[in-house]
């Protein structure tokens, strides 16, 4: 299932990752851990460009977390703390794009757009399968926007058309899968 928010985080927060993941790209701040899409399966990737994937701080993790647990998005009852898990800024450059996909080792996966300007030539959007109607529905990465993928529904996201966009990835797993 697939849930749309609108200021899922306050705006603040959002602009904290922003900075924070354009500063790390920029070379300016060394983060706890960097990596690439070279990483990820390549099903996933094909021909894209690279996308630069930024480990937050400490403190941003635990202020995002407070805010998912706030929102019900993640319970800890049941939900391991996302400190644990691979929580990135993406940072999507030209032609970056991930191929249409189901995600099958999450119970959710969280991508909140942090952009603050964004226009239709810019490409960039989140395409999801309806799993009843086999229908495809698209979503606009505005700022602050997020999408809760509830796993397992079909997506994927069109190529970047401008210099770069920036997004927060969280993934949420079972205590007990």
């Amino acid at each position: 299932m697939i849930k749309e928010y609108v200021q899922l985080i306050p705006d603040e927060l959002a602009e904290k990752f922003y900075d924070y993941g354009l500063s790390v790209a920029m070379g300016n701040q060394m983060p706890r851990g960097i990596w690439s899409s070279l990483k990820w399966h390549p099903t996933l990737v094909v021909n894209s460009g690279l996308v630069l994937c930024v480990r937050p701080t400490e403190e941003m993790e635990q202020e995002l977390e407070n805010v998912l647990i706030e929102r019900g998005i993640l319970d800890l009852t049941t939900d391991r703390r996302i400190t644990e898990t691979a929580t990135a800024i993406n940072v999507w450059g030209r032609g970056s794009f991930i191929c249409a996909h189901p995600d099958g080792n999450y119970s959710k996966a969280v991508t909140i757009y942090l952009n603050k300007s964004w226009s239709h030539d810019e490409g960039g959007f989140f395409h999801w399968q309806d799993e009843v109607s086999n229908e495809w529905n698209v979503v606009a990465p505005t700022f602050n926007k997020a999408v809760v993928n509830g796993g397992g529904v079909l997506h994927g996201i069109s190529p970047v058309q401008a210099d770069f966009r920036i997004t927060l990835q969280v993934f949420v797993h079972k205590l007990n899968p």
